[in-house]
């Protein structure tokens, strides 16, 4: 009976252990870093942990929730993940770090649309609302589409650089300078958000994305130092669009 009783009270004694115990965001955060073509950040409460973001890889996406449902003190994962297609593998890959170090730190940095699902149909007109973040930053929106150009569509010839104050927001689109037209399907559209503006010119309307994130790159990497604590960071949103018989 003595034997029975230390058995019993070692196993609640482990038990309350294990319930006691709280996920370590980091190694969460390591193992969503560790899926190829993807954004993706955590956030906990309690024994949960919420998975939000980003991926176009969802064999590797049901991997990695196993391995965080796995990690010490984790006792639900909750994962709300848009599918991408496999066609911006590389620009998730590029803005994700930018996009990461917003969404932890919090920074605001933001871009939506006005659209109940961020549905647009042929003809009509393309409207954006961007934010700043926590500090004055100069702002750069970008259309992605599938076949691999981008379009400028902030800065412009027309508006020149676009600085913000802190937290200021910005509608975009309402003069109807965008339309939405062919082809369609879904696209991205990017803000990068910087202390430093990243270009000495406006660049040309449109180019390949190839050219421009090896631009974009070069310019970061070069503007890495001196805005400590005022870091570069990214927001996107994935629309979709559709002719009006659709």
């Amino acid at each position: 009976m003595l034997v029975a009783g230390i058995a019993v009270v070692g196993a609640g004694l482990w038990w309350y252990q294990q319930q006691s115990l709280r996920p370590v965001l980091s190694e969460v955060q390591a193992i969503l870093d560790s899926v190829p073509c993807a954004a993706l950040v955590a956030t906990a409460s309690g024994r949960s942990v919420s998975v939000n973001g980003f991926a176009t890889q969802s064999i590797e996406l049901a991997g990695a929730e196993q391995a965080v449902a796995g990690l010490p003190g984790v006792g639900k994962v909750g994962m709300a993940v848009t599918a991408v297609d496999r066609s911006y593998c590389r620009l998730l890959d590029f803005y994700a770090p930018y996009w990461k170090v917003n969404r932890i730190q919090k920074l605001g940095t933001a871009i939506a649309t006005p659209k109940p699902g961020n549905v647009f149909v042929e003809g009509e007109p393309l409207m954006l609302d961007v934010a700043a973040p926590l500090y004055r930053s100069y702002l750069y929106v970008d259309y992605h589409f599938r076949d691999g150009y981008v379009v400028h569509l902030v800065p412009d010839q027309r508006s020149g650089p676009v600085r913000l104050d802190a937290a200021e927001w910005l509608s975009l689109g309402e003069d109807g300078a965008w339309v939405v037209s062919p082809p369609f399907g879904q696209e991205m559209i990017a803000v990068l958000a910087s202390p430093v503006p990243l270009f000495a010119d406006v660049r040309q309307g449109h180019e390949s994305d190839g050219d421009y994130l090896s631009a974009l790159d070069e310019r970061l990497k070069a503007d890495s130092t001196g805005t400590e604590g005022r870091p570069v960071t990214a927001d996107f949103v994935f629309i979709t669009t559709k002719s009006p018989g659709e």
